[in-house]
């Protein structure tokens, strides 16, 4: 059973990632800070998966993953790294 959690997971944050989210967040967590912000395919992915398992994507934010880090080179030649929420 946990190998197949373990499976179920991987493939879930690999779709995650094709779609241009962070590759340690699942596609669920990213999908409710969508919704949170008011994003269509958010409300729409999270309606349908709390249909399936009620209250599924509030209960799987990952507040600490979906950073992109942004580098920017300074004039100064100095990088400054700057943390985004991801889409």
């Amino acid at each position: 059973m946990k190998y197949f959690k373990r499976v179920l997971l991987s493939v879930d944050q690999f779709f995650n990632a094709v779609t241009g989210g962070d590759e340690d967040e699942t596609i669920s967590s990213r999908a409710a800070k969508a919704r949170d912000k008011g994003k269509k395919w958010g409300k729409v992915l999270c309606w349908g998966l709390d249909k399936i398992d009620p209250c599924h994507c509030e209960k799987s934010i990952e507040e600490d993953e979906g950073l992109v880090k942004i580098e920017v080179k300074t004039e100064t030649k100095q990088t400054q790294t700057y943390e985004e929420t991801n889409k």
